[in-house]
């Protein structure tokens, strides 16, 4: 798979602009490597195992906001390291364990 950076297009709306996949494009995100169960086998057993109730409404409305732009996720690049920066922060996640989610 060709890995590319920068795959994120703004909407006309600009109302979550990092989200949006235009033309059948691949879509990277950096994510926290613990949504890798549930972004690919709907598993959302880690979660219990979290037990913290705004992280828990963190990912459901990043899943919802994946759901409104169309985005499935097809693959998780093994490259786990801790983040400060990732794809989450603007959803009040901390620095954490993220890995590359490739999206289409």
């Amino acid at each position: 798979m060709i890995r590319k950076k920068n795959l994120w297009q703004f909407n006309s709306l600009n109302i979550h602009p990092h989200l949006t996949n235009t033309n059948n494009m691949k879509t990277e995100c950096t994510l926290p490597t613990d949504l890798a169960p549930i972004l690919i086998n709907g598993d959302f057993t880690g979660l219990d195992y979290i037990d913290d109730e705004d992280y828990e409404e963190a990912v459901m409305k990043l899943l919802s906001d994946l759901n409104s732009e169309g985005l499935e996720c097809i693959d998780v690049v093994d490259d786990s390291s801790f983040c400060k920066h990732h794809d989450m922060r603007e959803y009040g996640v901390s620095a954490c364990n993220c890995s590359t989610f490739i999206f289409n």
